[in-house]
C-alpha cells in the first residue's frame, strides 16, 4: 500500500471535500490525479458548482440545476455554427486544417494538460471547457457574422435602444435582442429576434399608444432568458416568451408569417409623464427590480407579487432634483440619494423580506463626494459596489468609487482622470476606465485588486469599448473593430476595417454575441463553442 492510499484511508472524503473546497481550480486539478478517492472527491459536483460562481458567475450554471441522479448537462451543442447562405462563417485556422470543432488551449482553463481532466460527466467542469472554447475562439476569429435589416421586418423606421440591459452576460442567458420601431400603418412596435444559428423573429409587440416616437416611449429595457422587462413614459411593462409565443418566421420573411404576442402585463402604472426622471430595471433569477425618481419597487418574478417598495417622499425631504440611484443584488436593494443642499450621498441596503413590503435595512452610510458631485450611477461588481460619480454640468473630470458590499467601506478611488472624454465599464470582476486624451485605460480587477495601465496600441482613436469575456474586450476605433486582449495589451483579431464615420457604437456585448448598427442594418457576430 503506498503512501497516498495510507493517506486516504487515514481522512475521510468529507474531510477531503472541506479541505479540497479552499483550493483554486488548478490546484483541485491536480489533487484528482493523486489516487483513485481523491479523484473522486475532487470531482464533487458541490466544489465545482462553487468555484464555477467565484470564478465567472451565477449566469453560467444550468437553467434548472441538474439533480443527483442526473449525471451531465451540456450546453456545448446550444450554438452549433450552421453554414447557410444568411451566414459569413469566418474562422482565421489554415484551411487544411479547418476542423468547426475549436482547438482548446489548456492555459486558458488553468495549467498545461488541464483540457483533458476538464472532459467529464461533471456538468460545471464541463462549463470551464466550453468557456474556454469560447475565449478560444474569439481570440482566433472563429465566428458567425449575420446581417439583419429591420426593415425587412415591416418596419419603416427603427430605433437603438438607449438603455438596454442585460445582467448576465452568460450565453444561455442572453436569447433574445429587442428591435424598437415603427410599422407601415404608422403603429409603434417591438419585435424580438432569438439569437442563434438561424436567427428568427419570436414575437412582435404592438404596444405604443403615445403620440411620441417609438424611442421616447421606451425608456429602458431589460433583457434576462425568456424575461423582458421595460420602463415607459408612465409604465413598468413584462413579458415573458413562452415556446406558444414563439413562430417559425425567419428574419426578413413577410410580416405575416410572425406571431403578435398579446401577453405584456403591467406591474405598475403612473398617472404622468416621469421620463425625465432618473431609472434603473433589472431581472435576476427570482426578482424584478425598477427604480424611477424617489421610488423603488421589487416583484417576485413567479407571482409578480410586490415584494418591496420604497419611496423618498415619504421621509418628507423636499428634494429640488428627485435622484434616487439603485442597484440589485442578491435579494438586496441597494439605494443611493442626495442629500438636500450637501454634498454627502446616502447609501442604504435593504434585504427583500417575504412579509415586509418595506424590506428589512441591513447597512447604512453617509458617503463624502467631492464638492459639485454626486452619484450618477452604480453596479454591483463581484462583492463590491461601483459608483460613477459626475459634476453634471459643472466643470470637471468625473471619478469612480470602490466600496465593499458587507461594509460599504471605501476600498479604491479613482481621480486620476484628466479629461472630461472619459467612460468607464464593470465587468464580472474588472472596472474599465478609459481616458480619451491619453489614449490610455485603467483596469482594475476588484477581487485581486491588480490595477493595470494599458494603451492601445498604435494610439488608435477608440469611438467604443465592451468588455467581452475574460480579458478580452471588443473595441471600435475610426478604422476598425478589433478584438483586443487588454491584459496582453495586444490585438488578437481584426474583424472589419474601414468601418466608416456613419457607423454607430456597439450597442449591445454579452460573452456570446455581440451587435452594432450600421447604416440602416444591424450586424451580428455570435462566437462559436
Amino acid at each position: 500500500m503506498d503512501s497516498n492510499e495510507t493517506v486516504s484511508l487515514i481522512v475521510p472524503p468529507e474531510i477531503l471535500e472541506k479541505i479540497f473546497s479552499y483550493l483554486a481550480m488548478k490546484d483541485l486539478l491536480a489533487c484528482s490525479e493523486v489516487c483513485l478517492v481523491w479523484n473522486r472527491v475532487a470531482d464533487n459536483k458541490k466544489l465545482w458548482r462553487a468555484l464555477v460562481i467565484e470564478n465567472i458567475g451565477k449566469g453560467w450554471l444550468p437553467h434548472i440545476e441538474s439533480q443527483e441522479e442526473k449525471t451531465s448537462f451540456s450546453v456545448t451543442g446550444y450554438f452549433d455554427p450552421v453554414l447557410d447562405l444568411n451566414v459569413q462563417s469566418h474562422n482565421d485556422d489554415d484551411d487544411d486544417n479547418n476542423d468547426s470543432t475549436p482547438l482548446l488551449s489548456s492555459a486558458s482553463v488553468g495549467s498545461n494538460n488541464n483540457t483533458r481532466l476538464l472532459s467529464s460527466l461533471n456538468p460545471y467542469k464541463n462549463i470551464f471547457l466550453q468557456r474556454a472554447s469560447l475565449v478560444h475562439n474569439w481570440t482566433s476569429g472563429v465566428y458567425n457574422k449575420y446581417v439583419l435589416e429591420p426593415k425587412k421586418y415591416g418596419l419603416t423606421d427603427f430605433y437603438r435602444l438607449r438603455d438596454l440591459n442585460y445582467p448576465s452576460k452568460a450565453p444561455q442567458d442572453c436569447l433574445y435582442y429587442p428591435i424598437l420601431g415603427e410599422r407601415y400603418d404608422k403603429e409603434k412596435a417591438l419585435l424580438l429576434i432569438e439569437i442563434k444559428e438561424d436567427p428568427k423573429i419570436v414575437c412582435i409587440l404592438s404596444i405604443f399608444a403615445s403620440s411620441k416616437k417609438s424611442y421616447e416611449c421606451v425608456k429602458r429595457m431589460c433583457v434576462m432568458r425568456n424575461d423582458v422587462l421595460w420602463l415607459t413614459t408612465n409604465k413598468v411593462e413584462y413579458l415573458s416568451v413562452t415556446k406558444q409565443d414563439t413562430s417559425t418566421k425567419k428574419c426578413g420573411e413577410p410580416d405575416s408569417c410572425a406571431s403578435h404576442c398579446n401577453k405584456v402585463i403591467t406591474l405598475k402604472t403612473w398617472h404622468h409623464d416621469k421620463s425625465k426622471y432618473h431609472s434603473y430595471i433589472t431581472i435576476d433569477n427570482d426578482y424584478l427590480a425598477v427604480s424611477i425618481g424617489l421610488s423603488s419597487y421589487v416583484w417576485c418574478k413567479k407571482t409578480l407579487i410586490l415584494k418591496f417598495t420604497c419611496n423618498l417622499l415619504d421621509s418628507g425631504i423636499r428634494y429640488k432634483f428627485p435622484r434616487l440611484v439603485t442597484c440589485f443584488k442578491d435579494e438586496c436593494m441597494i439605494l443611493c440619494h442626495n442629500e438636500p443642499g450637501t454634498n454627502v450621498s446616502v447609501i442604504e441596503v435593504f434585504k427583500i423580506i417575504d412579509d415586509k413590503v418595506e424590506g428589512e435595512l441591513q447597512m447604512k452610510r453617509a458617503l463624502d463626494m467631492d464638492t459639485g458631485y454626486f452619484v450618477a450611477d452604480m453596479e454591483c461588481c463581484a462583492n463590491s459596489i461601483v459608483i460613477k460619480a459626475s459634476a453634471g454640468c459643472l466643470e470637471g473630470p468625473p471619478y469612480s468609487l470602490v466600496l465593499e458590499l458587507h461594509s460599504l467601506e471605501v476600498s479604491r478611488s479613482f481621480h486620476n482622470v484628466t479629461s472630461p472624454f472619459y467612460f468607464c465599464e464593470v465587468g464580472l470582476q474588472d472596472l474599465m476606465m478609459y481616458d480619451r486624451s491619453r489614449f490610455s485605460f485603467s483596469c482594475f480587477n476588484i477581487p485581486t485588486k491588480v490595477f493595470l495601465e494599458r494603451k492601445l496600441p498604435g494610439k488608435q482613436l477608440l469611438c467604443h469599448f465592451s468588455l467581452l469575456l475574460e480579458n478580452l474586450a471588443v473595441i471600435q476605433t475610426i478604422e476598425s473593430l478589433e478584438i483586443w486582449n487588454w491584459r496582453k495589451n495586444a490585438i488578437c483579431h481584426t474583424i472589419e476595417t474601414d468601418i466608416g464615420t456613419r457607423s454607430r457604437q456597439i450597442n449591445i456585448c454579452t460573452n456570446k454575441w455581440f451587435i452594432i448598427e450600421k447604416y440602416e442594418k444591424i450586424i451580428l457576430y455570435i462566437g462559436k463553442i
